[in-house]
């Protein structure tokens, strides 16, 4: 895969918490069709179907702070296979 599948998407703090049970962020992240598309090649492979996730603390124009959120599908390093030559030269 050449090209790296990146999403981004913000978090909030819940304004709505009642109880120590609800969580202290919410948010959303639309996820595009070729990562889910990349996501279901991996699995029909029984490779790795782990994401990567990075948060930023961010302030929004009307001052609100709130979390950057960007995921990743890491690429799959493929293995190199040595190429073996046993042909010797006379």
């Amino acid at each position: 895969m050449a090209d790296r599948i990146k999403v981004e998407g913000a978090v909030f703090a819940n304004t709505y918490k009642k109880q120590p049970k609800h969580p202290d962020f919410t948010g959303k992240i639309e996820l595009s069709k070729s990562l889910l598309k990349a996501l279901v090649e991996r699995a029909k492979a029984n490779q790795d179907l782990s994401i990567s996730m990075a948060m930023w603390d961010r302030v929004s124009k009307d001052g609100k702070v709130y979390k950057y959120v960007s995921i990743e599908l890491p690429e799959i390093k493929e293995e190199e296979v040595e190429v073996f030559d046993d042909e010797i030269p006379f």
